[in-house]
């Protein structure tokens, strides 16, 4: 049954010393893995045919979220549905890490963010992005009035002192998920 592929396949997967082959582009439903196991099949195959459920420890899934190979940047970016980790904890991310992390672009037109859905779902683990008030501006512009697309434990903090501008929608979403002075205007 390929819609259920069990632990034993990903063990099987890991303990093979050459995993050239191709997977082919089906989808086989959500799978557990721990870090290592995700970046030890991101780095032997070029698609993972099924979703990831991520479930480390933080120091661990900072490692897959802030690795620079680029296997994982894929597999992680296409992959992960969701991330969890195994001790309540929070992990800070600079906005060039976080920017890194969804596979986003920064120019001095703006942030880009693509379709990833990597933290869209985050269990025991929050997300804290920390940018400068310009910085964090730009991200918050490219969400949008509703952030649409924002993980529920995403936080931000600003850390230059400065002010972000929101309007009164933004502000309502990132209630109590904003450290750092804001100024509300109204469009």
């Amino acid at each position: 049954d390929t819609e259920n592929l069990d632990a034993n396949v990903i063990s099987t997967l890991l303990d093979q010393e050459d995993l050239s082959f191709d997977l082919s582009q089906e989808s086989y439903g959500d799978i557990e893995l721990t870090a290592q196991e995700f970046i030890s099949i991101a780095s032997a195959v070029d698609f993972i045919p099924f979703d990831v459920n991520l479930v480390d420890s933080p120091a661990a899934i900072k490692e897959v979220l802030l690795s620079s190979d680029e296997a994982v940047i894929t597999a992680r970016n296409t992959s992960i549905a969701s991330i969890s980790s195994t001790s309540p904890a929070s992990i800070e991310l600079s906005l060039d890490q976080f920017l890194e992390a969804t596979d986003a672009n920064y120019s001095a037109a703006g942030i880009e963010l693509n379709d990833s859905d990597l933290f869209g779902e985050l269990r025991n683990v929050e997300l804290v992005v920390s940018g400068t008030s310009e910085e964090l501006d730009s991200l918050f512009a490219e969400f949008g009035d509703s952030f649409e697309g924002l993980g529920a434990s995403i936080s931000f903090r600003v850390t230059d002192g400065g002010e972000v501008t929101l309007n009164a929608a933004q502000l309502d979403v990132l209630d109590g998920r904003l450290t750092g002075a804001a100024i509300v205007v109204d469009n």
